[in-house]
């Protein structure tokens, strides 16, 4: 699931959860903090000389939060299955040899 980010200004990452976002003429500082895949704006902060930040701007689609687990079906259900039939092949063959 995608984190929608502010269209305008520059998003740069804080923590794992949360980021900052500067407007375009770096005077307006706005915290944000992702719960639950969304963001959420914490405050907003305004500075006369402007803030200095360093970092790569992100836009929607750079953070990605909870990515969804690839699950390996068909290899797990395979051997799942193989082991089965060894144990079912291993109990039949020990009644036969006692």
């Amino acid at each position: 699931m995608e984190v929608e980010l502010p269209d305008t200004g520059c998003n740069i990452l804080n923590s794992s959860t949360s980021f900052y976002n500067y407007s375009i003429d770096g005077r307006t500082r706005e915290t944000y903090y992702i719960y639950d895949g969304k963001a959420f704006l914490r405050e907003s902060t305004y500075n006369q000389y402007g803030y200095s930040y360093t970092g790569t701007c992100l836009h929607t689609g750079d953070l990605i939060y909870k990515p969804e687990i690839q699950v390996y079906f068909p290899l797990i259900a395979f051997i799942i299955i193989c082991a089965a039939i060894m144990l079912a092949y291993k109990i039949v063959l020990w009644r036969f040899i006692k």
